[in-house]
């Protein structure tokens, strides 16, 4: 195990229950904002986080699949085609990892890279706690241990991340305690450098008070989709994409290929667009082309509905 200072490292997190995150543009540089997680407008953050969102227990399906002795998926990001890689040991410890990948990991990335973005030196300390507060969670006793064990796992994964090429993982995770709670967490320097010329975005700490548990299917979805429209936009601009587009970057639309009834996925897509809605995280309005068809839901409707246009906005 390796000891490190902590006092020597930065850590830096808004104070827990602190508030709403302060509305603004979607991913528009907001310097003054007072809450609300920084991150880059970066290809290469939107690529990891949308591996992690087609990870987990659908990742064959979603994409994901074994390269020698990697897992890997290839993100696209706009013009850009992203090559993200876990690397392990050998190939089945590196599918064990893509498949053990939980939205939890969403919170964490999101965490760690707000702390990242305020620490010049690209080292940070961060503590399960400071994820569990983010979140506004609070546990006890050994729901609070199972849980803090959860986000030490999805941290260590995290750190086998790797881009392209690169023979590197985007984040060096050193735990430095024996209870596995605390860790140092170590930027790649290129993609610090990166990150560094990027614009910045405002991701509001309130997508992450949505549930992770995989059986909280709107809440997950909520979350995924929330992440991706605050990372997505484009200045003052509104964005613009099909609920097909939206699936398949949050890595749900496979369900629908796999048997799942469209009407099961339909409803709970559009329950997170309310539930994002409700918590004034976005404005939603939606162009549909065929909307007899997708309200009556006969026969063709969910291809009809799956080309619905999603007009997303700040909210007002």
């Amino acid at each position: 195990m390796i000891h490190i200072d902590p006092t020597s490292v930065h850590t830096h997190l808004r104070p827990p229950n602190s508030g709403p995150a302060a509305p603004g543009p979607l991913a528009h540089v907001v310097d003054d904002a007072p809450f609300g997680a920084v991150a880059p407008d970066h290809p290469s953050l939107r690529a990891i986080v949308g591996a992690l969102m087609c990870a987990g227990g659908g990742a064959e399906a979603a994409g994901w699949a074994l390269r020698g002795d990697d897992a890997e998926t290839i993100q696209r990001v706009g013009l850009e085609a992203v090559r993200v890689r876990l690397h392990a040991d050998d190939a089945q410890a590196a599918w064990r990892d893509a498949c053990a990948i939980s939205p939890l990991a969403l919170d964490v990335l999101t965490v760690v890279v707000d702390e990242l973005q305020t620490a010049d030196a690209g080292i940070v300390l961060v503590r399960s706690s400071d994820i569990l507060d983010a979140k506004g969670c609070r546990r006890c006793g050994a729901e609070l241990q199972a849980l803090q064990q959860q986000i030490g796992k999805e941290l260590m994964r995290l750190g086998r991340i790797q881009l392209g090429t690169a023979d590197r993982p985007a984040f060096l995770v050193t735990p430095i305690d024996d209870a596995g709670d605390c860790f140092v967490i170590t930027l790649d320097p290129e993609l610090k450098a990166r990150w560094r010329d990027a614009r910045v975005c405002r991701l509001s700490w309130r997508l992450l008070e949505f549930d992770h548990r995989t059986n909280r299917g709107a809440d997950v979805l909520a979350k995924k989709t929330g992440l991706y429209f605050g990372l997505a936009g484009a200045g003052s601009k509104p964005v613009v994409r099909s609920i097909r587009s939206v699936l398949m970057a949050v890595g749900a639309l496979h369900e629908l290929s796999a048997g799942h009834r469209g009407g099961r996925i339909a409803d709970r897509f559009e329950e997170a667009v309310l539930r994002l809605e409700e918590r004034k995280l976005f404005t939603i309005a939606q162009r549909r082309r065929e909307g007899s068809i997708i309200d009556s839901r006969i026969k063709g409707w969910i291809s009809a509905w799956l080309e619905t246009q999603l007009v997303v906005r700040p909210p007002v």
